[in-house]
């Protein structure tokens, strides 16, 4: 969908870069939980990655050993495409344990935007001290080291490798990896049997698992390792999207890259056309993954879901029937925080809130009005502000889009969420899906699609309210927003944040039953 001066306002694109989130978020624990290696098997590997059945990446992994220090590190680059253009992302952990598998400190590098962000993890007793920065901003937070016994990559590594050894035909490994860091997360392998696989050239004999991640329900990786658990062939369909990684040399990894296209793939073709979807305030819709479990939607101040069956959640989405936020959101200070991805203390972000509710900024009535009044400004603001809708963007920071004004939906949501909270309102961002009656040469699709939503007073009670920064004046938000996924884009919480919407990609049906 266009506005009226042409520019692409519905960044349905986005899910390509979803994707490739979601591939980080899949194949970095597996390199560590899956068990490259034992602890004293130092090694340096590369991996060619395909989706679709092109050549959309590589990732290489390495452990080394020196003194009492352990170190390890995956990196990853990623290219898919959206349309005409195409969207680069890479990534890069690093990790530093004692030779007895004590956490010294971890390193996350993501480039998913224009400007890479570094976080350092420093562990610190029973707190992880958490470091980012962009462009020379800094962050710094603190978190609480994560509860019960865990593992670091090469531990779980060298736990993996032992296991396999002594027979079992289950491995469950509770581990953190500088990709997913400060979260733990739990991996379960289940053991199907040996056969071999060809790769590098040669035949390897290996073990066969089904593998799933707690951080990624409805997603199941088959893989292949070697004895001693170090993954040959990795396999997993990211709802439709079909992902392989396979054990290679070098020169093979680095052979030229074929972006799949993955926007059009994406898109949802209702059972019927939607008339003047953007002045909608009530709609019905039937959501299904025929065959396949579809997880749970969530309920939002104006959205209500019922679960039919496995696979059929039926959503209302009643603009004038607003509930109220839960009492354990509306006091939650997490919406309020600063984040590597929302950065609400950056001066540049703070300065656009002072534009952007003053009469000079196109304000008007929000200078000395309600919160509400402001918000509405700032979505106004936010829309004009983003100049450049690039789909050649993969997930900014609001720090970077406050510089560049480029980017697709997901750049305008956090943007808005920032200014939201440098104001001092509780914000966060919404994923799911929004009706365009054109986009990307397809006529009356849903696309995937991100947006804000503020804490604000409606009738005397803190509710959510949905702040669509993609859409003009006079049209600030519409029924057919369907709401798959919410967070607060915390530090280590984007990719996870990305991985709710895995099961539906490219299986997902939807019947519209009633609109008005």
């Amino acid at each position: 969908m266009r506005d009226q001066r042409g520019r692409s306002v519905i960044g349905s694109g986005w899910a390509a870069a979803l994707v490739a989130a979601l591939l980080v978020a899949l194949l970095a624990p597996r390199a560590r939980a899956g068990g490259v290696g034992g602890r004293g098997d130092d090694h340096d590997l590369w991996y060619v990655l395909e989706l679709s059945g092109k050549r959309a990446g590589w990732m290489h992994t390495t452990q080394k050993t020196e003194g009492d220090r352990v170190l390890t590190m995956t990196e990853m680059h990623i290219e898919v495409g959206r349309g005409p253009q195409g969207v680069q992302i890479a990534m890069r952990g690093e990790s530093v344990e004692t030779g007895a598998g004590k956490p010294v400190s971890m390193k996350k590098v993501e480039q998913m935007g224009t400007l890479p962000v570094t976080t350092d993890y420093f562990f610190e007793g029973d707190k992880i001290r958490i470091v980012s920065e962009q462009n020379g901003k800094k962050t710094e937070t603190t978190a609480a080291a994560p509860e019960g016994a865990w593992l670091t990559p090469a531990q779980a590594g060298d736990f993996v490798m032992k296991r396999l050894q002594a027979g079992a035909k289950e491995i469950v490994v509770r581990s953190m990896d500088p990709l997913e860091a400060p979260r733990v997360s739990v991996a379960t392998h289940k053991i199907e049997g040996q056969e071999d696989v060809e790769a590098v050239g040669r035949t390897i004999p290996a073990v066969k698992w089904r593998s799933t991640l707690d951080t990624q329900p409805g997603v199941e990786v088959v893989e292949d390792v070697d004895e001693k658990g170090i993954p040959i062939r990795t396999e997993a369909d990211l709802g439709g999207i079909k992902m392989v990684v396979l054990l290679a040399d070098h020169d093979l990894a680095m052979l030229k890259i074929d972006p799949p296209e993955l926007l059009v793939s994406t898109l949802v073709k209702p059972d019927r056309p939607i008339a003047g979807a953007r002045r909608l305030k009530a709609a019905t819709f039937l959501l299904a993954t025929p065959g396949d479990k579809l997880l749970d939607v969530p309920g939002t101040s104006v959205q209500r879901a019922e679960r039919l069956s496995e696979s059929q959640v039926r959503v209302r989405v009643d603009l004038a029937s607003p509930a109220p936020a839960p009492e354990s959101e509306a006091g939650d200070k997490e919406y309020l925080a600063s984040s590597s991805m929302v950065n609400a203390a950056d001066p540049r972000i703070q300065e656009l809130v002072k534009t952007a509710t003053s009469a000079g900024g196109g304000g008007a009535g929000a200078e000395g009005g309600g919160k509400a009044a402001r918000a509405e400004a700032m979505r106004r603001y936010v829309y004009n502000y983003i100049s450049k809708k690039d789909l050649a963007v993969g997930f900014a920071t609001a720090s970077e889009v406050a510089q560049t004004k480029a980017g697709d939906c997901s750049e305008h949501g956090v943007l808005l969420c920032a200014m939201l909270r440098a104001d001092g309102i509780p914000a966060r961002v919404a994923s799911g899906l929004i009706y365009a009656d054109s986009f990307a040469g397809r006529e009356a699709i849903f696309g995937y699609h991100m947006w804000a939503q503020a804490i604000l007073e409606v009738d005397g009670k803190k509710t959510w309210v949905d702040l669509d920064g993609t859409l003009p004046e006079g049209t600030p938000f519409d029924a057919t927003h369907i709401v798959l996924a919410t967070s607060a884009l915390g530090d280590g919480q984007t990719q996870n944040t990305l991985v709710a919407l895995a099961p539906s990609l490219g299986k997902l049906k939807i019947t519209v039953e009633a609109t008005k």
